[in-house]
This record gives structure tokens, C-alpha cells and sequence, in this order.
């Protein structure tokens, strides 16, 4: 038997089009359902090694801190909106980046 089609998700575009990379779309798709292997929940599932950000050593590294709320990935965004043109936006959860590279022009 066939299994019925799921709702399309909306991060789908986001993630796969024409032109993705395929390695790039798939980290995006695992980022999406918050499966990153970061080292928080490496540690959660046995590993012996620390949770902490290997950047900051201040927070759990997890999608959310990785990606968007360490100082370091605070900096890289910057230099990205400003490349972008887009230096006034604010990008501090996973929702708002997936609207921002929705509603990028490019």
C-alpha cells in the first residue's frame, strides 16, 4: 500500500529547488527537524564529550545557539546581512531565518 502524500512543509522551497546543493539541502532538511548532531545532543545520548559551544564555551551548542545566538555566529550573520543588503534585519530563531531566506530577493 501506498502512503498518502504528506501536507507539503513550509521550509519545503527553502530547502529543495532547483539549483540546491545537494549537501547544503540536506543539512538544511536535518537543521529543519532539529536533528544536527550537535555536541548537546551528542552528550544527551552517552557521548563523553562536552555540550558546550566549542566557539564560545558559554552555552550548549545547540541548533538554535550554533547557528544563531552565539557571539560567533552573531559576527558571521552580520557580514552576511551586510553583504546582503540587508543589514537591519534580525535573525534570533530558527522561524524568523527561514522567513528571511524566503522573503530574500535572490
Amino acid at each position: 500500500m501506498l502512503r498518502p502524500r504528506e501536507e507539503k512543509k513550509d521550509w519545503f522551497d527553502v530547502v529543495w529547488f532547483k539549483g540546491a546543493i545537494p549537501k547544503l539541502s540536506f543539512t538544511m532538511w536535518i537543521a529543519n527537524y532539529d536533528r544536527l548532531p550537535t555536541r548537546s545532543r551528542l552528550a544527551g545520548w552517552g557521548m563523553p564529550i562536552s555540550p558546550l559551544c566549542p566557539f564560545c564555551s558559554s552555552h550548549d551548542e545547540t541548533r538554535e545557539h550554533l547557528l544563531l545566538s552565539c557571539q560567533y555566529s552573531k559576527d558571521v550573520w552580520r557580514e552576511v546581512l551586510l553583504r546582503c543588503q540587508s543589514p537591519t534585519a534580525v535573525i534570533t530563531n530558527w522561524a524568523e531565518l527561514l522567513s528571511w531566506i524566503r522573503n530574500s530577493p535572490s
